[in-house]
This record gives structure tokens, C-alpha cells and sequence, in this order.
């Protein structure tokens, strides 16, 4: 028998294209349910990680009295199942996730 995908809303917000303003005024935006794959979540989580773990692998531990233990990211997630540090216009706004990696 063939596992069930499983499957997770996101709700995001769409504004309407406007040249002269950046930041839809609420009036100008609706909402939308995206159902994404979970499959397709955590792969692409999955990549973002890794890249992020790719920049700060090669950090100096310490160069002075102080040193880098935790590092944050927030992340964007948009209606696409995407994630992004900075969120995208493409696909409206985006709901957003905190992911810590801490030096070992």
C-alpha cells in the first residue's frame, strides 16, 4: 500500500502590483491557503540549512576575549514552500521561522 503525502497549509498575504508604493496597504491585500508537501518543505529547509551551515563553518571561534556561540537566523517561508532570510515579493508575504545553530 502507497504512503499517504502529507501535506501543510501556509497562509499568505498578496498585494496588488503597485508601481508607486512597495508595501501593499492592507486594503490592498488578500490572503491565500497554499497547501505544500512536506516533502517539499523539508527539502527545501533542508537546503537552506545547509547553506547557512556553509557560511558559518569557516568563522573564527574567537579572535579576542569574546566569542560566537549562537548564531540566529529567521527565515521566510512563502506560499510556495520556499525559504529565504529576506522574504520575497513573488509569491506575497510570508510567515516566518527561527532556526538557531549553535558552535559545538
Amino acid at each position: 500500500m502507497a504512503e499517504k503525502e502529507e501535506f501543510i497549509s501556509i497562509l499568505s498575504y498578496e498585494g496588488e502590483e503597485n508601481t508607486r508604493n512597495a508595501f501593499p496597504t492592507v486594503k490592498e491585500m488578500t490572503s491565500k491557503i497554499n497547501t505544500i508537501s512536506c516533502d517539499v518543505l523539508k527539502d527545501n529547509l533542508s537546503d537552506v540549512i545547509g547553506k547557512l551551515e556553509d557560511v558559518v563553518a569557516d568563522m573564527p571561534l574567537s579572535d579576542s576575549n569574546y566569542s560566537v556561540d549562537t548564531i540566529k537566523f529567521s527565515l521566510c517561508v512563502d506560499g510556495a514552500g520556499k525559504f529565504s532570510i529576506i522574504g520575497g515579493v513573488s509569491a506575497g508575504f510570508s510567515s516566518t521561522i527561527t532556526i538557531t545553530l549553535k558552535h559545538r
